[in-house]
């Protein structure tokens, strides 16, 4: 580990734990990973967090200045628990940050992984040099981050930039959150796997049917993806129908914020060129001020290490580390 001085971020995931030790400057030197096991329940997932965090030290061979972790869910960020999180259904009110710094002995600050993917894509990623954005994390779920002069917009409540439940079909699909036409049952991952399971099979479905073994329950986002990139009718309908709502989820945006440049980060991310198209029709024609102007779409570009550097800049700055 080059230099004494250094900080972990640490991205807690539904399925995943991944931590890394990272330099001032956004280096990353040390990796670990472990399965989340959230079946194992509140305290053993504490558990591997501060074993991962344990781990990096001891190799290390010194502790970090501080350790930033991003969590899904809501943050009532001035006590540090995590209100609520559909990624683990049991939590409610849970004193994350508190537990794991009592484990470790180590300074640790909680941020939203989302918030944490825009922060991490401001300061090294495809918004640097941006001072108002929205990054949408395009999963499971979807998720989004919005950043307003050079700082991420909370709320008053912890619970700003939802944007995964914007009604972009009014009436439509029953979303997790109770409601009905959410962003999230159309765009994300599982959404554009439950449109194109629901169309199978159709005409123009060629490549599908082979490529599925002509079984519906072996459609996935990724297959779809591929599909439409070969041509495949059904699977290009289905994410020019997930482009034209995350369209009007921006023009939303833009009309409310005002914000012009977005980010698509997340497993459905590498879909976005073939989304573009229907993202920008859609946007234009729902949102009358972005006209004359340039509505920038990027593909985000620090991966699965988005959430992770963020964290680490959230630590940076909570520890008065901010070049």
């Amino acid at each position: 580990m080059p230099g004494n001085r250094y900080f972990i971020g640490v991205d807690l995931g539904g399925t995943n734990i991944r931590a890394a030790a990272v330099s001032p400057e956004g280096d990353i030197h040390i990796r670990r990973r472990a399965a989340t096991g959230p079946d194992d329940g509140y305290k053993a997932v504490v558990g591997r967090i501060v074993s991962a965090i344990e781990s990096i030290v001891e190799e290390a061979g010194a502790k970090p200045v501080s350790v930033g972790l991003a969590s899904p869910g809501a943050i009532n960020f001035d006590r540090g628990i995590i209100v609520r999180s559909p990624n683990f259904p049991g939590w409610r009110n849970i004193p994350l940050s508190g537990d794991v710094e009592k484990a470790v002995g180590i300074p640790v600050t909680l941020e939203n992984d989302a918030n944490s993917a825009a922060i991490g894509e401001g300061w090294l990623g495809v918004a640097k040099g941006w001072s108002d954005y929205l990054v949408f994390t395009l999963g499971t779920g979807v998720g989004g981050g919005i950043m307003m002069d050079g700082k991420i917009w909370h709320g008053p409540t912890g619970m700003g930039g939802e944007v995964g439940h914007l009604m972009v079909e009014p009436g439509g699909r029953t979303c997790g959150c109770g409601s009905r036409g959410c962003l999230e049952t159309y765009s994300s991952a599982t959404g554009v796997k439950q449109s194109a399971r629901e169309r199978f099979p159709a005409p123009g479905a060629q490549w599908l049917k082979e490529a599925s073994h002509g079984l519906e329950d072996n459609i996935g986002a990724k297959m779809v993806a591929e599909g439409a990139a070969m041509g495949d009718r059904l699977c290009v309908e289905v994410l020019n129908d997930a482009g034209m709502y995350l369209g009007r989820a921006i023009a939303q945006a833009t009309l409310l914020l005002d914000i012009t440049r977005y980010a698509f980060a997340g497993g459905m991310s590498p879909a976005l060129p073939l989304m573009e198209n229907a993202i920008r029709k859609e946007a234009f024609a729902s949102a009358y001020t972005l006209k004359g102007k340039e509505l920038y779409l990027r593909m985000a570009i620090l991966g699965d290490d988005a959430g992770l550097l963020g964290a680490v800049r959230v630590a940076m700055r909570a520890d008065g580390n901010n070049p």
